[in-house]
């Protein structure tokens, strides 16, 4: 739902090389060969480019691996260099806790429902999320430590709506879904209203929330395959109250009554709709909802 953003992606890439250096040092050798003798040659040779690739080349490796056969003794093999519990789990946990502030971790990236975040108790630091394989371990274990195939997100997003599935069709579907991709556009393909079940007449729309449903409109059919996945619509409606709210502050708070309050208090119009509407508040700060806070706002003023 929003794109995982680094002002310096390459400064991020070598924080992450840097954090598997022995890892890779241990097992290239046995990657070099088992590469070449297994029809694995579309990978690369190094295990580094494999950690930093680029979300286009993660989904066609992807697509790739998963139409050839092995024998177990081979998945064996794939499975004890890219395993992803214990040393290199914990790895990849403080690599995300480090780089909270650096990547925005704050709403899971998939519903924005949820807070997700680092935290210190004492000298300990800890991590209230979980790290979802946007193309599953389990069908392509050689990508499972990838960088770029590992998206910040909130248990229910994680655990019982993705599980092992897979967003998009294609190759390009899947590419174009990752929230790492520099072209995923979910904010601007998608908007998020409050359409009326009924004719209503200058009603509170707190006061009648079953005569409202929200509906995200989305002007690009992949991006449908994510709202479906991730039961947006559903899960937002439950949380309906906060556009309804929205709804009647600009009921309260026509231009007219905002211009009154500036006169009354001498102080901006910008001023006094940010401190009704708190618009920049939460977009700044990063707070739950606040794509549904902002297409709301737009729409609807």
């Amino acid at each position: 739902m929003k794109r995982i953003k680094c002002d310096n992606i390459e400064i991020l890439k070598k924080d992450y090389l840097n954090a598997f250096d022995g890892w890779c040092d241990k097992h290239q050798r046995q990657w070099y060969a088992l590469r070449y003798s297994n029809g694995l040659s579309f990978f690369p040779e190094r295990l580094q480019d494999i950690l930093i690739a680029k979300p286009s080349d993660l989904a066609e490796w992807y697509y790739k691996y998963v139409t050839i056969s092995l024998d177990n003794e081979i998945l064996r093999e794939i499975n004890r260099i890219f395993r992803y519990k214990g040393q290199n789990r914990s790895t990849i946990a403080e690599f995300f806790m480090n780089h909270s502030t650096t990547l925005g971790i704050s709403t899971c990236h998939y519903c924005e429902s949820a807070y997700v975040n680092a935290y210190r108790i004492g000298n300990r630091q800890l991590n209230h999320f979980d790290i979802d394989h946007f193309l599953p371990k389990s069908m392509c274990p050689i990508i499972s430590l990838s960088l770029f195939n590992l998206v910040p997100s909130c248990p229910v997003c994680n655990e019982r709506l993705k599980r092992e599935l897979i967003l998009g069709d294609k190759e390009e579907e899947t590419s174009t879904l990752n929230p790492w991709t520099e072209g995923y556009d979910f904010d601007n393909k998608v908007e998020i209203i409050i359409i009326p079940l009924e004719a209503y007449h200058s009603l509170r729309y707190q006061d009648n929330p079953e005569k409202f449903e929200i509906v995200f409109k989305s002007i690009s059919e992949i991006y449908q395959k994510e709202i479906k996945m991730f039961k947006l619509e559903e899960r937002y409606g439950f949380h309906k109250c906060e556009a309804l709210r929205l709804l009647d502050l600009m009921q309260d708070y026509p231009e007219s009554h905002i211009n009154m309050i500036c006169e009354l208090l001498g102080r901006t119009p910008k001023k006094v709709f940010e401190d009704i509407f708190s618009k920049q508040f939460v977009l700044e700060n990063k707070r739950m909802f606040s794509k549904l806070h902002q297409d709301i706002i737009k729409t609807y003023k």
